[in-house]
């Protein structure tokens, strides 16, 4: 990636990202007309920029998963269409995991396990058939009500019932 810098903001309220962000899913009508932006502004987890511009957001939400009884931070990455198949996406996850894994070592009453989320992509329809995704560490773990695949990066102080 040619100068692409990754940033936190996970908990962080940090002003500039924030408004960053809200710009980026204004321009990329990525914020539905019913969403919240205070609401999702609090989910921001990680973003990357190239100089000033702002070329991927991710965010998270903490979830009760029934099926794995367990604690999981559902993620999401937006990636601008110029910087698409440019494994940003999978830079952005091994990232965001990091960061969230950091804090819930650090936040152990929140009990959060690791991070998940739900392929909503077609193209990676071909990718979808390999079980784990060594670079992320996202592996298969079922489909959700909706048919889509679940896959999770367990933390390494992830403990299951």
């Amino acid at each position: 990636m040619p100068d692409i810098v990754y940033k936190p903001a996970w908990r962080r309220a940090d002003p500039a990202i924030e408004r960053d962000a809200l710009a980026f899913w204004e321009v990329h009508g990525l914020m539905p007309k019913n969403a919240v932006p205070a609401d999702r502004l609090r989910e921001l987890c990680t973003v990357a920029y190239e100089g000033t511009q702002m070329v991927a957001v991710s965010t998270a939400k903490l979830t009760d998963v029934a099926f794995l009884r367990s604690r999981i931070a559902m993620w999401r990455c937006a990636i601008a269409p110029d910087r698409r198949g440019q494994h940003l996406s999978t830079e952005m996850g091994r990232y965001s995991r990091q960061v969230i894994e950091d804090w819930a070592r650090e936040n152990p009453a929140e009990r959060v396990m690791g991070m998940g989320t739900t392929i909503q992509t077609a193209n990676l329809d071909e990718k979808k058939k390999r079980p784990v995704w060594k670079a992320s560490g996202l592996v298969f773990v079922g489909y959700s009500a909706q048919g889509q695949q679940v896959r999770v990066a367990w933390f390494d102080h992830a403990e299951v019932e």
